[in-house]
């Protein structure tokens, strides 16, 4: 399985998030793209001995969606964000599934992405791009 992780959607920086992407592909052996600012990433990776590891890949994003952003105009209007960069991989299946903490901050941008990876099914007598399909265990469409 190979994970997108987008580590530029949190208002406290990558940091945390590449050190967790780093433990699982050393506990779980799973493969993972880091989506987002690629120097920033590098010097991370290279901080937690992980710069050679060949399970870890890097894919570079130039722009960040703000906590103050509409979501669906800057998910149009922002093609290079890290959000949108990791799920345009899940939509190419370059990738199995998408993490991002911009989906629990802002649940609005996850149906905006949602639409954008065009992956309809029926929520409540509604019909949803949410996804649901590759979501884990447990995981409730709110549709």
């Amino acid at each position: 399985m190979k994970i997108a992780v987008d580590v530029m959607g949190t208002d406290y920086g990558p940091k945390e998030l590449v050190l967790g992407a780093v433990n699982a592909v050393k506990e779980y052996g799973c493969e993972t793209v880091l989506v987002g600012d690629e120097k920033v990433i590098r010097e991370l990776l290279v901080k937690y001995g992980a710069d050679k590891n060949p399970k870890i890949t890097i894919h570079h994003a130039s722009e960040v969606i703000a906590m103050d952003e509409h979501p669906a105009i800057a998910v149009k209007s922002k093609k290079d964000a890290s959000i949108v960069v990791a799920a345009r991989l899940l939509r190419n299946k370059e990738c199995d599934p998408v993490r991002s903490s911009t989906i629990l901050r802002q649940p609005r941008c996850c149906r905006c992405l949602s639409a954008f990876l065009r992956r309809p099914h029926q929520g409540r007598g509604k019909t949803c791009y949410c996804n649901a399909d590759s979501q884990p265990e447990g995981y409730y469409c709110s549709a």
